[in-house]
């Protein structure tokens, strides 16, 4: 699932710690670093991200979906 906007913080970890991202096909990562002047474009390109069709996990009727759709 693509989480346009979510970021992540690692505060801390063992050595023998990872991280595994997976994107739907056709989609790439987009790293941001809080770095002055990423934010503008970052909100920019965040806005044109399309909604799932569905709840990664529950589907079609799955609990995300009617969140998705508020607006």
């Amino acid at each position: 699932m693509r989480c346009p906007g979510v970021s992540h913080k690692n505060l801390g970890a063992s050595r023998d710690f990872g991280v595994v991202g997976a994107y739907p096909k056709g989609q790439r990562w987009d790293m941001q670093y809080g770095k002055p002047g990423e934010r503008p474009a970052a909100d920019a390109r965040i806005a044109r991200v399309d909604m799932p069709a569905a709840d990664p996990v529950l589907g079609e009727t799955g609990p995300l979906v009617p969140l998705w759709r508020k607006k």
